[in-house]
């Protein structure tokens, strides 16, 4: 019988798929499923952040409905952030048990990321500033916990552009400092392990195009108008957060809407840096914009659309599907977080 791999993920990972208890009994026959506390740390400050907006819009629904109603406020955010924080850490240990990889918050700790970040070693991304402070942290994580402990061949799958781009680097410093091997590819790779195998049927078909680059810039265009970088975290990694909630998932129709008037809308507002979500967001009127959308972030998905429906025209209701899936990792039903204190399991994401 074959040793098991090491199966981590990146916090982008996280998001695409959801329910990684599914995750862990998909893969249970070939690898340890582990996930890092770095990633849960990213996903606590998101749904925070998504808390807060909420409780940003009290005072403006106080004066909305003066002398119609009064508003009682039984809690407040920081005690409410703390329920969350403490039930999801609760949720991930829970589900993973003893498989969450720490990181050390010590002074050596830092001082390899300024090291890393001085000399833009990967993760860190050349030319970008400081952006992959976040990234760094739990690389570090992994090759300490390695170097230590766990498997002798490690997947680590992330959709992030500084792992991506440096994956021979990476994984020539994972070797060096844990003797151990590690494939770095992306998220999508994890519907490959999990596919069956079938056997090898001799049948004539029509041939599909190839359409691998277009499927990873559909992820990225898309995503990057769901899903934006705003303000750092308290290790100044940046914090990436949703440009919008959804209240109910939305359909393929809703995105074909989306961009027939996406043209329209970057016309009208032609010299503006960056819209409103709800700009956009015309599809459902339970849509919720919490941040601006930079304009050329839509423009990138303006192009995308027009490229598809030049160049493979029978195959626009399969990028409405492929858009609307991403759309909807936006959906959250926001209520369970005030109505179960307790946290009992289902009533937090991942």
């Amino acid at each position: 019988m074959n040793e098991k791999k090491a199966f981590i993920f990146d916090t982008n990972f996280i998001i695409q798929v959801k329910e990684l208890d599914k995750v862990i009994k998909n893969l249970n026959n070939g690898f340890t499923v582990y996930v890092t506390q770095v990633s849960i740390d990213e996903r606590i400050s998101q749904e925070c952040l998504s808390l807060k907006k909420l409780f940003d819009d009290i005072p403006m629904l106080v004066n909305k409905y003066q002398g119609f109603a009064n508003l009682e406020i039984i809690s407040d955010y920081p005690t409410r952030c703390d329920i969350v924080r403490k039930g999801m850490q609760s949720k991930y240990q829970a589900v993973f048990g003893l498989n969450i990889i720490p990181f050390k918050k010590d002074g050596n700790t830092l001082s390899s990321i300024l090291e890393r970040v001085f000399h833009k070693q990967p993760p860190f991304a050349a030319g970008e500033s400081d952006r992959g402070f976040k990234d760094t942290l739990l690389w570090l994580s992994v090759l300490d916990f390695f170097s230590e402990c766990g498997e002798n061949h490690v997947v680590f799958l992330t959709n992030d552009n500084g792992f991506i781009k440096s994956v021979d680097t990476l994984c020539k410093e994972f070797n060096e400092k844990t003797g151990k091997t590690i494939e770095i590819s992306e998220n999508s790779y994890y519907h490959d392990l999990i596919k069956p195998t079938e056997p090898t049927v001799n049948v004539k078909s029509e041939t599909l195009p190839d359409v691998t680059l277009l499927r990873e810039r559909i992820q990225m265009t898309i995503s990057a108008v769901c899903y934006g970088e705003y303000g750092t975290g308290s290790w100044m990694e940046p914090n990436w957060v949703r440009t919008f909630v959804l209240n109910e998932q939305i359909e393929s129709k809703d995105i074909e809407d989306v961009f027939s008037n996406l043209k329209e809308t970057l016309n009208r507002n032609l010299f503006e840096s960056s819209l409103p979500a709800d700009d956009i967001l015309t599809i459902n009127r339970n849509a919720e914009g919490l941040h601006r959308i930079p304009t050329d972030v839509l423009q990138e998905a303006l192009i995308l659309y027009e490229d598809i429906k030049k160049d493979y025209s029978d195959y626009l209701p399969q990028f409405y599907s492929a858009a609307a899936n991403i759309f909807n990792q936006n959906y959250i039903v926001t209520q369970n977080i005030f109505e179960n204190e307790d946290f009992e399991n289902g009533e937090l994401p991942f």
